[in-house]
């Protein structure tokens, strides 16, 4: 508590740089780029260090039927993070290039309008969520004894989903008012709390699950204290109260830009779901928590680093974008470009050499808690299958954050999905009639391979047109 009425203190007495030639426009890009980057890369990889450190508490003291359970609600998880990216990143996108063209005005009212149509969305969703919560697992993929602990984890993580989103939102547009260390400190600050928190409920308090659930409650939301920046901070973005009167006009256009981004986690969410039940028909409860392993820690720790580094670059393609300068737009992807691929391909690759003892985190020894049949060596072969091209899917990412950050959503839009949905349906039915369940864990890989070759082609064809606008501009 006292770390984060600190911060506060400082968002109140620390004046935030608003000169017309704003540091996005005229700055070093490899400087800005690295700065943005590293710390947002800094909050999310703290961040990711409480997932590693929940995922050993519920495997560790919960069992093998913990992290199953985990696995199916991790939709509800998805859905927060694809609905803060939903209206955080395409209202970010667009306040990006509005403050580019000097329209300040404009950008304050898009946060506004956004803080407030966020707010009343998550808490309809999260409404029926606990109205429908039984239905709502079994469609997950829950059933039996898993579907019990599912419900138990699930309630109480739907409790927290509108704090959840609201926090994805606001550490957009804190890094966005180019306060990336404000953003990067809310994330480290909720992992610690909860890295304190989450073994004090489940081991001494005997919470259990539901301990774990508060913690995730905890990791997700609290960032949510970066409204009192938004709200009395020093910054011209602090929305008044015209700015929080919905147009539906401009609210349309957000959440147009923010699709790209909202269609990857939906696609995600489609992907979890059907992989869910598929492992259950063609595997067994070991390989849904095996999947629970990967989807949930190992992966998603992936997913979030490659996450953090296009939230760090897109601030500085849109405002450049909206100030036409596409030579410094061009620069800093190929930079972006290179320290993804590098450093993704180093962590992939340390996944693969130490495999076991990674997974080993997440296993118990005790045969009460690790009761499912071959789960680690389950754990094991499908964590190297699962993740053995991850540096692709880091580089489509990165390239549908940069086409949403420039507002070309009509490819952002095909990009992310021909991937999730054109791509890997089909693959992984076809699969998993002619190889059973390793059809079904090699389907994502395929998937990938083929949603890399468009991001290339895509990719290089936005350099040209880059190259070309910029000929334009100067002559």
């Amino acid at each position: 508590m006292e770390t984060a009425t600190a911060t506060v203190t400082e968002m109140k007495t620390v004046p935030n740089d608003h000169a017309d030639d704003r540091r996005l426009g005229t700055g070093n890009i490899r400087k800005l780029y690295f700065k943005y980057s590293l710390l947002t890369l800094l909050g999310y990889l703290i961040f990711t260090s409480q997932t590693i450190v929940d995922g050993m508490i519920v495997g560790n003291g919960i069992g093998d039927f913990g992290l199953a359970a985990v696995t199916v609600v991790s939709p509800v998880f998805v859905l927060s993070r694809a609905l803060g990216l939903l209206i955080g990143s395409g209202a970010g996108a667009l306040v990006a290039v509005k403050l580019g063209e000097k329209n300040v005005k404009e950008a304050r009212s898009l946060i506004g309008q956004s803080l407030w149509f966020g707010l009343i969305v998550s808490v309809l969703i999260m409404g029926v969520g606990l109205y429908y919560l039984e239905p709502l697992m079994i469609f997950f993929g829950g059933s039996g004894e898993v579907l019990t602990y599912a419900m138990e984890y699930g309630r109480i993580l739907l409790y927290g989903f509108p704090f959840a989103v609201l926090a994805a939102m606001l550490t957009i547009f804190a890094t966005l008012d180019e306060r990336p260390g404000l953003s990067s400190r809310s994330w480290g600050i909720a992992a610690v709390v909860a890295i304190i928190l989450e073994p004090i409920m489940v081991y001494k308090l005997g919470m259990g699950l539901q301990g774990a659930a508060w913690a995730a409650n905890i990791l997700q939301g609290l960032p949510v204290y970066i409204i009192f920046y938004f709200l009395f901070g020093k910054t011209q973005l602090r929305p008044k109260l015209d700015d929080i009167k919905l147009s539906f006009r401009e609210m349309g256009s957000v959440l147009l830009t923010g699709m790209p981004q909202f269609m990857v986690q939906a696609s995600m969410i489609i992907g979890i779901i059907m992989l869910n039940n598929m492992l259950m028909s063609y595997g067994s409860d070991a390989h849904v928590a095996s999947f629970g392993i990967q989807n949930g820690y190992i992966t998603n720790y992936l997913f979030l680093i490659s996450h953090a580094l296009v939230l760090g670059v897109q601030p500085i393609i849109s405002y450049n974008y909206g100030a036409k300068l596409f030579g410094r737009v061009r620069e800093v992807m190929k930079i972006a470009l290179l320290f993804t691929g590098v450093g993704i391909v180093f962590l992939t690759g340390m996944l693969l050499v130490y495999t076991t003892p990674i997974v080993s985190m997440f296993i118990s020894d005790d045969p009460a808690l690790s009761s499912m049949t071959g789960f680690f060596d389950i754990s094991v072969e499908t964590t190297r299958i699962f993740n053995f091209i991850y540096p692709l899917t880091a580089i489509n990412l990165l390239v549908i954050g940069y086409l949403q950050s420039i507002e070309r959503n009509g490819w952002a839009f095909f990009t992310s999905i021909a991937k999730s949905l054109l791509f890997f349906v089909p693959v992984v039915l076809i699969a998993s009639n002619q190889f059973g369940v390793y059809g079904v864990w090699y389907a994502m890989p395929i998937a990938e391979i083929i949603g890399f070759i468009l991001s290339v082609a895509v990719i290089f064809s936005e350099f040209k047109r880059l190259k070309r606008l910029e000929m334009e501009t100067n002559a």
